[in-house]
């Protein structure tokens, strides 16, 4: 898996030295329909060849599809020839049209090639892409996210925990509290059992209820010899 990533950074980074222009837009074509089919290709490993889990391998084949939609906003690529592209490589695990159509409005919205230090901001436009990232998948972690989006871990924490009020939950990252749909699905839910209460009195009687207790103990010896 990380063979296929590690190479395209290497591709990535030959066409960025070399200084690469429109006039070689064949060869990185080339080179965009050599990565879409070694993302596909994770499919075809045979079980034993497989080092992490069905859920880590999903995560991971998007996390690639997100790149080759960032290496085709930089070929100025339309949103059909990249979602026909990546539905040849990918076939069944390729992520949707909405998806990708997303992506690559994220991707062209920054300008293209950009020299210097990565983006170190808490901006909106930094929240949102978090914030849509989690949406498409919640299973992404810290380092994903960050190598997705070209911000560093950092700011990534900050978003996370700070912003967006989320912490990690059984692998997946989830808001703290209730939002709104949350809320008001409880107040309904509440109000449908006060309607059933007023019509049978005795509905309560077949729901089974439970609390935490907290059980203390206290060494009374211990404390008077310390």
């Amino acid at each position: 898996m990380q063979f296929f990533f590690c190479w395209y950074l290497n591709i990535h980074k030959v066409f960025k030295a070399v200084g690469l222009g429109e006039e070689d837009s064949k060869l990185q074509s080339d080179a965009f329909s050599t990565l879409l089919q070694a993302v596909g290709a994770s499919e075809s490993l045979s079980p034993h060849t497989r080092l992490v889990s069905v859920s880590r391998n999903v995560m991971e084949s998007s996390l690639k599809q997100h790149y080759a939609i960032k290496f085709s906003s930089k070929l100025n690529k339309s949103l059909v020839g990249t979602h026909k592209l990546i539905m040849q490589a990918c076939r069944d695990s390729a992520i949707k049209y909405s998806q990708v159509s997303r992506w690559l409005k994220v991707f062209k919205g920054r300008g293209g090639r950009r020299t210097g230090r990565p983006s170190t901001s808490t901006t909106d436009n930094n929240l949102a892409c978090v914030r849509d990232l989690l949406n498409s998948d919640r299973q992404f972690s810290v380092q994903m996210i960050a190598e997705s989006l070209n911000i560093p871990k950092t700011i990534i924490y900050e978003l996370l925990i700070d912003k967006l009020d989320m912490r990690k939950m059984c692998a997946k990252l989830v808001p703290k509290l209730l939002v709104d749909d949350q809320k008001n699905h409880r107040v309904t839910v509440a109000t449908e059992f006060f309607k059933r209460v007023e019509i049978k009195p005795h509905f309560l009687d077949n729901v089974v209820t439970g609390d935490e207790t907290w059980c203390f103990k206290h060494n009374t010896e211990r404390s008077r010899t310390s």
